[in-house]
This record gives C-alpha cells, structure tokens and sequence, in this order.
C-alpha cells in the first residue's frame, strides 16, 4: 500500500504469493486475486492493505474460483472461470446470472453505469448486471485487455495495439 504512490510498504500474507492480478477496490474493500495450481484465490483487505485475509466466492454451497469482480448499481458482480456471471447484494450470498462457455476474463468494471466484461476479442455489456449482450471486436489473436470510459466513450486496449472505441450502452 501506499499513501502517496511514491513509497510502497505492505505484508504479504502466508500462502497469497507474489502474482496478485487484478486487484480492485469494490464497495471501499479492496480485493486481490492469485492464483495457484490451477486454483484461482480471493483475497481481501477491508484497511487499504494493511492486512489480507483468504475470502471465499459460494454458489449453492460450492466454493466458486472467481477471475474479477465489480460493484455498481448496490450490487456486486463477479466473473468466474468457469463462464459465469453472478451477482450478490452483499458479497456473501451470490446467484449465477448468466453463463457464457469459459472464458478468460481480463476485466470487469462499472463504467457510465455499464457493466463491461472482456475476454480475448469479446466484450460482454449490461446495464442491469442480468442481462448481458456479448460483442466482437478485432481480428482473430488479438486479446482485449482493459476497458475505460471516459464520460463520452468507453475505450478498450489490447494486443496487439488494439484500441476499440464504443459509445454508450
């Protein structure tokens, strides 16, 4: 962590290893993922990350791997690797919303009051976080990695030199 982004300090938990990609701050908690023998982990740090606990993502009473999470419109939304989408009010009690076939997910974000999630040449949109419109852009081996909006348009980047300009939803 880091209070003015010149002098990093921080604990790294037992067991979280060093590859933490992505990390988020979702509803003032900040969340860091890893993974680890084909095993995705679910860290969270409720003090700007000073501490880290193991967190765990349950649907039907089964441990999920959760790739990213988001949170917008009072609700948390959250990509496995399995090719769901769920959804919870509040980070504890989650519902599979949509399924796609399993994907790589590289972003998920609340931007211009859309949910947008990308995967390699995909870019999936929803304005409810239920409903869900699935996109292609590029050229086959190109791989979007990140999405921003800037007030007017959202702007997506990839490899390689990808950029993706879309209005929105």
């Amino acid at each position: 962590h880091s209070s003015d982004g010149l002098v990093w300090s921080g604990p790294v938990p037992s067991g979280i290893g060093l590859n933490l990609s992505p990390m988020k701050f979702v509803n003032g908690i900040a969340y860091a993922f890893t993974q680890a023998s084909n095993t995705r982990m679910l860290w969270k740090s409720v003090d700007s990350g000073e501490s880290w606990t193991q967190d765990y993502v349950q649907v039907g009473g089964k441990t999920v791997d959760v790739a990213n999470m988001t949170y917008g419109k009072q609700t948390y939304v959250a990509a496995t690797d399995a090719g769901d989408i769920l959804t919870s009010t509040d980070a504890a009690q989650w519902t599979v919303r949509h399924r796609f076939n399993p994907m790589n997910y590289t972003n998920l974000a609340y931007l211009g009051d859309t949910f947008l999630l990308t995967n390699g040449q995909s870019i999936l949109t929803s304005i409810d976080a239920t409903s869900w419109q699935e996109d292609s852009v590029g050229q086959r081996g190109d791989i979007l990695n990140s999405v921003a909006f800037d007030g007017r348009q959202f702007v997506a980047v990839g490899h390689p030199g990808l950029v993706v300009l879309g209005t929105q939803a």
